[in-house]
């Protein structure tokens, strides 16, 4: 049995839980999948460690075959080059040895009773992260970044069995889940989106092209 990070609320109290949870499973991390049985778009972890069960759904490993695994495109950076959002949490700052100086931060009451410090990374011009090279394109924490980074996607690109695919439209469901559709890509096609995204290109624009592409060869 896998395990899926319930979906956010927007509360804060509610939702830096969900990190912390993540935080405590990260060792155990799978990946983060669209899982079109459960219509969830989530982290998935082998194991919760010493995270709290109630943070979780189970689902099986036939569920996660059967899901999109969300990929990034090495180089691309756009996540954290613009309007990142990028935030850490002290206590898995200090669980990694990572140090943060003078940063906008908050005390936030998680739904636990506990009091968690919430450092801001996206103080850099434009919403970009503190610890983002920006001439590499990388983040420059490598393995230790912060757990909301780890888990996070932006969802246009994924794999399952070894293929590419885009996603090619989302919804959210009165439920509080999400349907997404994905369409495979061809080796070609995917090799053209690299190059886009790689020279700048916006990738939900890079994804549009080649579709459009396609639609006019199919004419």
């Amino acid at each position: 049995m896998y395990y899926a990070l319930k979906h956010p609320t927007g509360q804060k109290a509610y939702d830096y839980w969900l990190i912390k949870q993540a935080f405590l499973a990260r060792k155990f991390y799978l990946g983060t999948y669209y899982l079109p049985s459960k219509k969830m778009y989530t982290p998935v972890f082998k194991r919760l460690g010493d995270a709290d069960p109630e943070a979780f759904v189970e689902v099986t490993p036939l569920e996660v075959r059967r899901g999109y695994k969300m990929i990034c495109i090495e180089g691309c950076g756009q996540c954290c080059e613009r309007n990142s959002g990028a935030v850490i949490m002290k206590t898995e700052a200090e669980a990694m040895g990572i140090e943060i100086r003078n940063k906008p931060s908050e005390e936030v009451k998680l739904v636990d009773g506990t009091t968690e410090t919430i450092y801001r990374l996206d103080t850099r011009k434009g919403g970009q992260c503190v610890f983002y090279n920006l001439r590499k394109k990388v983040c420059s924490l490598g393995k230790k970044k912060p757990t909301l980074c780890l888990i996070s996607y932006c969802g246009a690109f994924a794999e399952r069995n070894g293929k590419k695919f885009v996603k090619v439209s989302g919804k959210f469901l009165s439920n509080g889940r999400v349907e997404m559709v994905f369409e495979e890509v061809s080796k070609r096609e995917w090799e053209e989106i690299v190059k886009m995204v790689r020279s700048g290109v916006n990738v939900w624009r890079a994804v549009a092209e080649i579709l459009r592409r396609r639609n006019i060869g199919n004419k």
